[in-house]
């Protein structure tokens, strides 16, 4: 399976990644993993719409839940096709004649769209 390594640290993902099978891509991933949180998650849907992702939160910026921490045991799971798939519902406004679709959230801000007043 071809994935996308996303997010500040996801670099550092790539052996485990390798490990359990999967092969890490930089272009037309079947799978985009998110390292990092909301905003790796955003940032991603943003840049790969509808490309199915996998969110793992990243272990320098924020706390890992034990029951998902082990990114060998995620990995292995993906590449089994073991995972439960969720989909979010998404929001779509429109101003003029620019639409933007958001995931859950709808994001107001002047300059990055990751770092904003939120609205659910």
């Amino acid at each position: 399976m071809k994935i996308l390594l996303y997010g500040t640290h996801a670099k550092e993902l790539r052996p485990v990644a390798a490990a359990a099978g999967l092969q890490p891509v930089e272009q037309a991933p079947e799978v985009v993993v998110t390292c990092g949180g909301d905003g790796a998650l955003l940032g991603a849907e943003r840049e790969f719409p509808g490309v199915p992702k996998l969110p793992l939160r990243d272990r320098h910026t924020a706390p890992l839940c034990p029951v998902h921490a082990d990114y060998p045991e995620q990995f292995r799971r993906l590449a089994a096709n073991q995972l439960e798939r969720t989909v979010l519902i998404k929001l779509a406004g429109q101003f003029g004649d620019r639409r933007l679709i958001g995931i859950n959230d709808v994001f107001i801000h002047h300059r990055n769209p990751v770092s904003a007043i939120r609205y659910g």
